[in-house]
C-alpha cells in the first residue's frame, strides 16, 4: 500500500523543540493530525489557534463557542481580521504562546493553527525556524466563504500531508512524520 507524504523542504532541527504553523480547509483532519502526532509520538505536545483568543471574544458576543457553519466561520474570521488591524491581538496571542512553549522544559512539539498566508508569514519572519504543514483532503470542499478558509493554499509550505484515507491510514503517514522528526533530531 502506498502512502503519500510530499517532503517539499527538510532541514535538520536545531532543538528538541518542534514548533509547526499547520493549515488547511475546515473539516480535512488538522486536529486529527495532530492528536494523533500526540497520541503516538510519545512527545508532549501543546496545541493553540491563532484564534483561540478570538472564539472566547466571539461567545461573548453571542457565539455559542461550537457552531462551524458559514456564517459561523466568516463571524471568526471578520471578528479576527478587525482584531489583526486594531491592534494585531491575534498575532500577539501567538507570539505570546510561542514564549510560553520555548519557557517550559515539558513540550517538545507546538502545533500552531493559522488560515492567514500574511499571517503565518509575520510568524515565519520573527520566527524563521519554525515549519509550516498543509493538510488536504480531497473529499472534503474547500470553504470560500471567507478570507481565511479561502485563502489556505495561498502559501509555500514546508511539509504537505494529503488525507483523502481511512483515519489508519493517517495513522500511516504520521508514523511517517514521526520517523522523520526522530531522524532529523539525530
Amino acid at each position: 500500500m502506498h502512502y503519500f507524504l510530499q517532503i517539499v523542504k527538510v532541514e535538520v532541527f536545531q532543538t528538541n523543540k518542534q514548533i509547526f504553523i499547520i493549515n488547511g480547509s475546515g473539516r480535512v483532519g488538522k486536529d486529527s493530525f495532530c492528536n494523533l502526532i500526540r497520541k503516538y509520538s510519545g512527545y508532549n505536545t501543546y496545541i493553540i489557534s491563532s484564534v483561540d483568543d478570538i472564539k472566547k471574544k466571539a461567545q461573548l458576543m453571542g457565539w455559542d463557542g461550537v457552531s462551524k457553519t458559514e456564517k459561523d466561520r466568516k463571524f471568526l474570521s471578520d471578528l479576527k481580521d478587525l482584531c489583526t488591524w486594531y491592534n494585531d491581538a491575534p498575532y500577539d496571542y501567538v507570539r505570546q504562546q510561542i514564549m510560553y512553549f520555548e519557557a517550559t522544559p515539558s513540550s517538545e512539539i507546538m502545533f500552531i493553527h493559522i488560515r492567514e498566508p500574511k499571517e503565518i508569514e509575520k510568524i515565519r519572519q520573527k520566527y524563521p525556524y519554525i515549519k509550516t504543514i498543509l493538510i488536504t483532503n480531497k473529499n472534503v470542499p474547500h470553504i470560500t466563504s471567507n478570507e481565511a478558509d479561502a485563502g489556505v493554499f495561498n502559501y509555500q509550505y514546508d511539509y504537505v500531508i494529503q488525507n483523502d484515507g481511512t483515519l489508519d491510514e493517517l495513522k500511516n503517514k504520521v508514523l511517517c512524520f514521526i520517523n522523520m522528526l526522530e531522524g532529523d533530531n539525530k
